[in-house]
């Protein structure tokens, strides 16, 4: 009997080693009562390896045995929906949608956002010209405007150069002239001069276009001695909420 016994004793007295909070003087001692226990199973059966193989073969299956018995009593609580995203691969994850659009494309999509925007439309361009903010334009924006969308502005280029200079002054004339046109609508409707050379449109929270077309002085006439523009198109919300907290905080 003792032999039976003896994997016994030991699984028991190694249940505590599956405990994640066991001391380390308790491990010493359950350690030390385990190799007794096994021993016992040799001297009985005077010294015969085959009772020692016995003995540890009972005392893994019945500590694998108490390893499931101690899983059961400790669940694991399940995992909130929150954890579970946390959890997932980043490639199951849905990427944002990109694209490029070149030429008479970027001119389409920014006209188009005037109708899609519900909340917001915010719009970086150096310079401003009745070429691009022409009838169909203004028509759209007071529409936009209309239905409650917010319109941002940012516009200015500091070059000391002639021509430019020049653009830029045209471009304070065309900022204070949209200002008069839109004044009804309030603080909906705001320009705000800086210095920049950027190109960016941001529809709400839906998409941007960024690149190298003047959003608001190009007004996107193409033909073979045109120069090429080009944007970069994006859905990235997280990206749309860094440019709109960069920029248009006005």
């Amino acid at each position: 009997m003792l032999p039976i016994a003896a994997p016994i004793v030991a699984g028991f007295a190694l249940f505590p080693l599956l405990s994640p909070s066991a001391s380390p003087r308790g491990l010493c001692w359950t350690a030390a009562l385990a190799i007794i226990a096994a021993g016992c199973g040799v001297f009985v059966q005077n010294k015969n390896v085959a009772p020692l193989l016995f003995d540890v073969s009972g005392i893994l299956a019945i500590r694998g045995l108490l390893v499931v018995v101690n899983k059961t009593i400790r669940k694991v609580p399940p995992k909130t929906p929150e954890e579970e995203e946390e959890g997932k691969d980043t490639p199951n994850k849905k990427k944002p949608t990109t694209k490029v659009s070149s030429n008479e494309q970027i001119r389409q999509k920014l006209l188009q956002a005037f109708w899609e925007a519900e909340e917001e439309i915010d719009i970086i361009s150096p310079w401003l010209s009745w070429y691009a903010i022409d009838g169909e334009m203004q028509s759209r924006i007071r529409e936009a405007l209309s239905r409650g969308v917010v319109i941002q502005i940012l516009y200015g280029y500091n070059d000391s150069g002639g021509n430019s200079s020049e653009r830029s002054q045209q471009s304070d004339e065309v900022a204070s002239e949209l200002n008069k046109k839109f004044q009804t609508f309030g603080n909906n409707f705001r320009i705000r001069k800086d210095t920049t050379h950027e190109k960016l449109l941001l529809c709400d929270n839906k998409y941007f276009p960024i690149g190298s077309y003047n959003l608001l002085s190009f007004g996107g006439d193409f033909d073979s001695s045109t120069r090429r523009e080009i944007m970069y198109y994006s859905e990235d919300q997280e990206d749309i909420l860094k440019y709109r907290e960069k920029y248009f905080y006005f």
